[in-house]
């Protein structure tokens, strides 16, 4: 008897930009044919995840999860679109921006090079 493997996964990891792995967080690959189910992986404390049953063939799209309460404000690229192949796919990867308490503005400051003191 000879097994014949039909399916594949995808490989990759998310990390911060100090190349600390992001724990916890959900990746999901979602099919473009909406016949083929959504398989979804977590990723492990190094960042590394591994979603299993892609098929050969079809597109997906792998999505790392900006989910209300995570620590990350964005991940980029938000998603990456693969076609699946009858081998592993690997190194599709993510950096994780944390999500920070308080409020950065950005700008320019014109100064008319009048000073009042009061």
């Amino acid at each position: 008897m000879v097994a014949t493997r039909v399916a594949y996964s995808v490989f990759g990891k998310v990390q911060k930009l100090n190349k600390a792995g992001c724990e916890g967080l959900k990746v999901t690959a979602i099919p473009q044919d909406s016949h083929i189910q959504s398989e979804i992986a977590e990723t492990d404390a190094n960042g590394n995840y591994r979603i299993r049953g892609l098929i050969p063939g079809k597109v997906y799209e792998i999505v790392p999860s900006t989910e209300q309460g995570s620590q990350f404000a964005v991940i980029r690229p938000g998603k990456t679109t693969i076609v699946a192949k009858p081998q592993d796919t690997l190194n599709v990867d993510f950096i994780g921006f944390e999500r920070k308490n308080g409020t950065t503005l950005y700008g320019n400051v014109q100064f008319d090079g009048t000073y009042k003191e009061e």
